[in-house]
Formats: structure tokens, C-alpha cells, sequence
């Protein structure tokens, strides 16, 4: 036996164990998702922190609707714990006061459990509000037949010159 054919055997038993386990779960559409997680903020010069970045928690809500297994699309919220300053291209300060995002998704899930979700939306604030495209990867971990665990990894772009990196948990449950 050369390791081709161990690879072949493995293989096989991997998709045969995973779609043992699909095969028992009806497709829910709908999902109700809660994370909290942090990002990583860019601080502005007149904080001292020049070139240096903050972490700010952050905690969010998602509606999901998964047209199938492959793709969805949701509205999803995001609220960051923290006041803090973020400079434009033009070295202008934009103060943040615990901004509240609202972006529209679509998820797509290439591998079994795999997603990348990008979108857009609006970030507001009491000072400005700010245009907002986010991007990102999930890992959806089923651990009942209603419940998903997924840690999640992101980007966000705010007012077209503000990058920010988000990691986060979330926890969703799945119905209908």
C-alpha cells in the first residue's frame, strides 16, 4: 500500500464521516447570530499612539436567511464599546462615540462550514456617520441540531480610508 492509496482511503472515510453527520440535520434557512469579539483601531496622531493601533470590544447581532447550503445573505449590526479618534486621508480627527454599524452581507460557503461574507452599510455616531464595506471568514462548528459556534475573522473599511481587523465568537441558533 504507497501513500496514494493511504491518501485515497483517508480521504473517503473523511467525507464519508462528514456526510454521515449532514444527512441527519434538516437545511434550516434562518439564523439569529450574537458575537462579541475586538478590533483593532488605527489611533490617531493627536492620541500619541501614532502608527499604533487600539483594541476596542466590540458586540454584534445578525439575521441570516441561507438561500441554500452554499449561500446567504443577512443584516448585520455591530456595536463598538469605546470612544476613540480615526484620521482621513486629508489628517482630519473623526471622533467615534461608540459607533453602531448596520451592513447589509452575502455569506458564501465554498468548503463544508467554510464562509466568507462581504457587504456594505453605514456606520453612525453622534459626530459623523461614516460609509462602511466589511469582508471576512467564518467557521461555522453545528454543535446541536439548532446551534452553531463560529469564530470569525474580519476587515472593515470605514469612510473609504480607515482599516479596520476584527476577530470575534459567535454564537448562532438555526430555524425553520
Amino acid at each position: 500500500m504507497g501513500p496514494k492509496d493511504l491518501l485515497c482511503i483517508l480521504a473517503l472515510l473523511f467525507l464519508s464521516i462528514t456526510s454521515f453527520g449532514q444527512e441527519s440535520l434538516p437545511f434550516r434557512h434562518h439564523q439569529i447570530i450574537a458575537t462579541i469579539g475586538h478590533a483593532a483601531i488605527p489611533s490617531s496622531e493627536e492620541e500619541g499612539l501614532s502608527n499604533e493601533y487600539i483594541a476596542v470590544p466590540t458586540w454584534g447581532l445578525m439575521y441570516e436567511y441561507d438561500f441554500n447550503e452554499t449561500i446567504g445573505i443577512g443584516l448585520k449590526s455591530d456595536i463598538e464599546l469605546s470612544n476613540y479618534q480615526i484620521s482621513d486621508n486629508q489628517k482630519n480627527v473623526i471622533v467615534r462615540e461608540y459607533p453602531i454599524s448596520l451592513v447589509v452581507i452575502v455569506k458564501v460557503v465554498p468548503f463544508a462550514a467554510f464562509g466568507i461574507y462581504s457587504g456594505g452599510g453605514i456606520e453612525f455616531s453622534s459626530h459623523e456617520n461614516l460609509p462602511v464595506f466589511d469582508f471576512g471568514f467564518t467557521y461555522d462548528i453545528e454543535f446541536s441540531e439548532h446551534w452553531v459556534l463560529s469564530p470569525e475573522i474580519g476587515y472593515e473599511l470605514k469612510g473609504g480610508h480607515t482599516s479596520i481587523f476584527t476577530i470575534g465568537l459567535s454564537v448562532g441558533f438555526r430555524f425553520i
